[in-house]
This record gives structure tokens, C-alpha cells and sequence, in this order.
């Protein structure tokens, strides 16, 4: 089990068992575990309730390796996708306020609903604040010990420290989503740490976000023009997919994590994303998954071409 930023990712076996010394199901040495064995944990040195829980994820993180996210992911609600966002996951391991106790919860399938808890914090509901407009919004799994839940709050304000509804200690981040002008979720698609843009006809979304229009900056000379990255994806990411698309003869563009790099013909300090159709007039490059330097990126196009966002990369993930 590895602790990656809010939450342990439980793995796979990786040569735990000693065979020389005898030990539970969970891998813990008989000689050691404590009193509170007795009908209640498998853990060690005696201690008890969530204290346990603690001391066996870090047994089990010295012996075991990461998979990825534990096959979580989710997305808008298929029936109220403008407000409602299904959360599943195959195991996850929440966190307590006290920075110690740990809790992992099998089988997760949730929906929060943004209407609900704008108040006071409810379960499956935001945190209690209202999830305004143009505002990124933070996912989390919750659970009081023995149910588990969702939870939403805004980035501007409960962030990545929420108001848990009464009764509920443990804790995950797993994600971002953005809400429109209007309050109404994009549709988008988790899988593990990264975040895809989904494109539906007649939604918010019907085409990628175009963060570079057509005629910004100068990429032949070359003159960047920023873009802050909150604009495009949420303030956890640190990471993100950009995609040009030129359209016609002459068409170029270019991008980058900063604005040292070169024109769309250099080819000493080439920029990181680079694009230049000839005279057949129509093609696209990508520069890949780009880390970000700082909170803006930076693009440049003419006339012919313009960059768009696919995908981000979340650094809170637990994957």
C-alpha cells in the first residue's frame, strides 16, 4: 500500500510473507499483534479502533505496489449531467482529520448531487456552500466508518479541506470538475489521475475547450500569448494534453509550459508543441501530456490554426 497525497492505494503482494515467522491473513506477525486482536483487528502493539487501522497500512506500504487508482473513475450523471456526478471505484483507503487513522472502503458507488447540502454539509452533496458558476469544483469519498459517501466543494472555498457532514471522520480527494457560466457541470471523463474533456453535441461541451483561437500571439516570430491554466483545468492539475489543429494552407501554431522557446521553424529551441501544414493546408500536432511550469500556458497561432485542451493530469490523485 503506497500513501500518495490524501489516501493509501492498496496493491498487490510483494514478497510479504516471511517464512520463517507466523503470521495472519493480513500478513501481521502472530508474536506481535496486541490485545486488540481478540475478535476485533488483525493489527499490532496492542492498540485499538482506528489507531490499528493505521499501523497495518503501514505495514502494508513497505511490502506492496501501487495500482493504478484501483480502478476508479468518474463522470457526469447520465440522466442529470448537469448536476450530478457518479463516482465508482474498486477500492479506495480514506484518511482521518487526524493525519493517522485510515479507513478502506470496497466497491464504491456513489452519486453527488450539487443541489443538496448547499447549507449546511450533507452526504452525496456539497459541503455547505453553493457551487456558483465558472467555478472548479473538488470530489472527495468520505465514510462515518461504516457507510461510505461523496462530497463536493469549491475550489475558492471549502477546497481541498471540506466540511464533512456530522458523523463522518475519514476522507479522499479524487477529482475536479468545472461548472459553466450557468452552474452546470462539463462533461468530463476520470479515469484514475487524468481527465478527459467529453464532447456532446447540444451540451456545454459540444467541442474541446479552444484556449488558443485562431490569430493569437505570432508563431513565427515568435510572440506568445498566456493563458491561465485555471481556465482549462483545475488548480490540482500539473499536467496537461493541448492539441493543434491547422486548417488550411500555411496554417501554424505553436505551444509551451513557458515563453523561451522558439518560433514554429526553429529548430535549435523548438517550443514544445509545434505545428506548420504545407500547401496540402490541413493537419494537427500534438505535444503530448505537457507539464505545467507556472499557472499560465503559453500559444501562439495565426490565422489558420488554433490549439485545443483534451486532457489534465491531476497531482492530488491516488493513482
Amino acid at each position: 500500500m503506497v500513501w500518495i497525497k490524501g489516501g493509501w492505494v492498496r496493491g498487490a503482494y510483494d514478497e510479504f510473507q516471511s517464512r520463517d515467522e507466523p503470521r495472519d491473513t493480513q500478513g501481521v506477525s502472530l508474536e506481535n499483534r496486541g490485545p486488540c486482536h481478540a475478535g476485533r483487528h488483525d493489527c499490532c502493539d496492542g492498540l485499538c479502533d482506528f489507531d490499528c487501522a493505521a499501523r497495518r497500512a503501514t505495514a502494508f506500504e513497505r511490502h506492496l505496489t501501487t495500482l493504478p487508482n484501483a480502478g476508479s473513475f468518474y463522470a457526469c450523471n447520465a440522466g442529470t449531467p448537469n448536476t450530478q456526478v457518479n463516482i465508482t471505484a474498486n477500492e479506495v483507503v480514506m484518511r482521518a482529520a487526524n493525519g493517522v487513522s485510515s479507513l478502506s472502503a470496497l466497491n464504491v458507488s456513489v452519486t453527488v448531487d450539487l443541489t443538496l447540502g448547499t447549507v449546511t454539509s450533507a452526504i452525496n452533496g456539497m459541503d455547505g456552500e453553493v457551487r456558483g458558476t465558472s467555478n472548479w469544483l473538488y470530489f472527495f469519498l468520505i465514510s462515518d466508518g461504516l457507510n461510505t459517501a461523496g462530497l463536493c466543494s469549491v475550489s475558492s472555498g471549502g477546497g481541498l479541506t471540506p466540511t464533512l457532514p456530522t458523523g463522518y471522520f475519514y476522507s479522499l480527494y479524487v477529482g475536479a470538475m468545472r461548472v459553466d457560466g450557468a452552474g452546470n457541470l462539463l462533461r468530463t471523463l476520470q479515469v484514475g489521475d487524468t481527465t478527459q474533456y467529453t464532447v456532446i453535441g447540444g451540451t456545454n461541451t459540444a467541442n474541446y475547450p479552444i484556449p488558443f483561437a485562431a490569430g493569437v500571439g505570432a508563431p513565427g516570430t515568435p510572440t506568445f500569448v498566456s493563458v491561465a491554466s485555471s481556465s482549462i483545468a483545475p488548480p490540482t492539475a500539473i499536467a496537461i494534453d493541448l492539441h493543434g489543429v491547422m486548417t488550411a494552407a500555411g496554417g501554424a501554431f505553436i505551444f509551451s509550459p513557458n515563453n523561451a522557446t522558439g518560433s514554429d521553424v526553429s529548430i535549435t529551441n523548438p517550443s514544445f508543441g509545434v505545428g506548420l501544414s504545407g500547401t496540402a493546408g490541413v493537419g494537427s500536432a500534438d505535444g503530448g501530456m505537457m507539464n505545467l511550469e507556472s499557472a499560465n500556458v503559453f500559444g501562439a497561432t495565426n490565422a489558420a490554426a488554433v490549439i485545443v485542451i483534451r486532457r489534465w493530469r491531476d497531482g492530488n490523485i491516488n493513482a
